[in-house]
C-alpha cells in the first residue's frame, strides 16, 4: 500500500489520550477499510460491524463529512485475561480504529489500549498496544 506519514498527528482518543500509530494512506476509502479490517482479523482480532459516522451524522442531524468509519476491535485472549482479572474492566481490552477520509489521503490510527490500574493487567495493555500497532503497520 503506498502511504505517506500524516502531516499533522490524529486527534487523541480513548483512555490513553494518544494514538497507538497514524498513518496517511493514498488509495480509496473503501479499499484502505476493507485493508485494515482484513488486517486486524488476521492478526487476531474480532472487529464489530463498522460505525459509518458520516452517514450516521447525515441521517440523524443532517450533518455532512468526510468518508469517516470507527471500527471496535479487541483481542480474545486478551479480554479473557482482563475480565478474569477484573469482571468489570471490560473497557480496557477494547480499541477504536478510526479511518477517514482527510482530503489528501486516508487516515487510519488507534486509540491507545487503556493504561489500567489493575494488578496484573498492566502489561495485557502493552501487549495489545503491540499487536494493534503491528495489524496496522501489516497494511502500511
Amino acid at each position: 500500500m503506498a502511504r505517506a506519514r500524516s502531516a499533522s498527528a490524529p486527534v487523541p482518543v480513548g483512555p490513553g489520550a494518544g494514538a497507538v500509530n497514524g498513518i496517511l494512506i493514498r488509495l480509496p476509502f473503501d479499499d484502505v477499510a476493507r485493508r485494515i479490517e482484513a488486517g486486524l482479523r488476521r492478526h487476531g482480532f474480532v472487529v464489530a460491524p463498522a460505525l459509518d459516522v458520516d452517514r450516521e451524522l447525515l441521517v440523524r442531524v443532517g450533518g455532512h463529512l468526510r468518508p469517516y468509519r470507527i471500527l471496535l476491535v479487541h483481542c480474545p485472549a486478551t479480554t479473557l485475561r482482563i475480565l478474569r482479572s477484573d469482571p468489570a474492566a471490560a473497557a480496557l481490552a477494547v480499541v477504536l480504529v478510526t479511518v477517514r477520509d482527510t482530503g489528501d489521503g486516508i487516515a487510519v490510527s488507534a486509540s491507545e489500549p487503556a493504561r489500567p490500574v489493575v494488578d496484573g493487567v498492566r502489561s495485557v495493555g502493552d501487549g495489545l498496544r503491540r499487536r494493534i500497532r503491528a495489524a496496522l503497520e501489516a497494511e502500511e
